[in-house]
Order: structure tokens, then sequence, then C-alpha cells
């Protein structure tokens, strides 16, 4: 009797194990480092517009400035007497700090939800812009820094959150009992190349700060004053001696040195009136 023998079956091919995973640090961490540095690259961004023209401000003092003129008087009594001369550095600090911790908030949201994201720069854009606006005499113009600012963010918090969150094609590899196990195959959107990402839009947005400023320094007006010669006395006063009084109690001095002179207002940026562009008359009985 002919006995028939079945072949062995051939072994089937390891399965392609497809695995989706954030990678970059894309879980939290990863997000609210996103959303950092977007936040950073807007300001800086709103920084280096503004300082194209002279009429224009960046979105930090635009808001500070806001923040200054509507706050009540014992709040701003209170910053004056506890910060003194750096009231306003204060508060510029201050704004930049809740800037960053927005931003990360934004960056965590926006993991779930890239809409939020991006709704959540632009709602800092308009605020920017209406604070810029507010200024006395404000051009249409002067809201672009905070625009720009906000279209700049919004494209650096989709670029890193796409980034972070790129799937990975991970191969299997023999593992114990034959049971195969995932192998990352690594790729562009590893975790170097996240963070790496994240660290040239970060010195991207230092740049622009640092350039912002010194282009707003081509409109100061100190070489202006500098240059400007006081024709001579016609009748010169003899020196005040060195004994010379008011004659008021507590008021020691007659001349106060100019190291004792300190400045406290709530303009948080000196106005640049150049003297080729001021003029005084002087009328009446003189």
């Amino acid at each position: 009797m002919a006995s028939t023998t079945t072949p062995p079956a051939s072994p089937s091919p390891p399965p392609t194990v497809e695995l989706r995973h954030s990678t970059g640090g894309g879980g939290a961490a990863g997000a609210a480092l996103a959303g950092l540095v977007s936040a950073a690259l807007a300001l800086g961004a709103g920084e280096l517009v503004a300082g194209t023209g002279p009429r224009l401000a960046s979105p930090v003092e635009a808001v500070a400035r806001e923040v200054i003129d509507r706050a009540p008087r014992p709040v701003e009594r209170f910053a004056v007497e506890t910060f003194g001369i750096a009231d306003k550095l204060a508060l510029v600090v201050g704004t930049l700090a809740l800037s960053a911790v927005l931003g990360a908030v934004l960056g965590l949201v926006a993991r779930r939800r890239p809409w939020a994201g991006a709704l959540g720069l632009a709602a800092f854009a308009v605020l920017g812009a209406a604070a810029s606006l507010s200024a006395p005499s404000a051009p249409a113009v002067a809201a672009v820094p905070s625009l720009a600012g906000g279209a700049a963010g919004a494209g650096a918090l989709w670029l890193l959150l796409g980034r972070a969150g790129r799937a990975r094609r991970v191969s299997p590899s023999p593992g114990p009992a034959g049971v195969p196990s995932p192998r990352p195959s690594g790729g562009a959107g590893s975790r170097r190349a996240f963070l790496g990402l994240a660290a040239g839009m970060a010195a991207a947005a230092a740049l622009a700060g640092a350039g912002g400023r010194a282009l707003r320094s081509r409109f100061s007006a100190a070489e202006s004053r500098a240059g400007v010669t006081l024709p001579p006395a016609a009748r010169p006063l003899p020196a005040v001696p060195a004994a010379a009084e008011v004659g008021v109690r507590g008021v020691a001095p007659f001349v106060t040195p100019n190291a004792d002179f300190y400045r406290i207002d709530t303009a948080l940026v000196v106005p640049q009136v150049r003297a080729e562009d001021w003029s005084l008359r002087v009328t009446g009985i003189v």
C-alpha cells in the first residue's frame, strides 16, 4: 500500500509590527517644551518686526504698557515701593515668565487638540495687537509685530508637535521563545531630531529678540542730544559756594549730585525725540 507524506509547512514570515508612539520626548514633557519654544519664537519674531519701524512696539512692551495703564493705584504704589526703579523691569520679566508658562500649557493642550494650540496663539496675537493699537495716536501698522509673532509661534508649534508625534516603524527581532519583539528602526522623528529642532528654534528666538533690540537702537535720540551744543551764557553767574544751603530743614545740599538722581514713572519706554524734530517757542512778556 502506497503511503503519502505531507510536506512540512513553510514557516510564515515574521509579522511586521507598526508601533505608533510619540518620539522626541513627545509625551507631556515634549509637548510642554514645544509650547515653550513656540512662545519664545513668537516673542522673538515680534521684537524683530518691531525693530523695523520707529512707531512699532514689541508685543511684550505693548502688553506691559497696557497693564501699567490699567493697574489700580494701590497695585501701582505697591510695585513702586517694592521694586523701586526696577519696577518696569520686574513687570517685563513677569510678562515673559507668564508667557513661558502659558506657552507650555498651550503645548500640552495642543498635544491632543492641535487646533486649540493655534487658537491660543492667535488669541495672544490679537491681545498684543489690541494693546499696541491702544497707544495714543498709534497707526494701524502697530499691530503687525504682534500678528507676525503669533503666526511664527503657530508655525513653530505645528512643526514641533508634528516632529514629536511622528510615527516610527518598528521591525521584529527575535525575542525569548521565538516571540518577535519590536525593535525601533530610528529615523528623522527620533528624540535627537526633535531636540535639535527645538534647540534651533530657541536659538532663532534669541537671535530675533536681540536683533530687534539692536534695530530699535537706530531710533534712539541719545546721539542727537549729544550733538547739541548750548550757547555760552551772556552773563555767567558765580559758582555756588560750597557751604550754600536752601534753608529747609532736612535738605542739606544746595546742589544734588547727578548720581543721586533717580526716576520713577509709569512710562515703560522712554519717548525718543530727536533734537532736529523738537522746537520750543517762548512768547509773551519775557
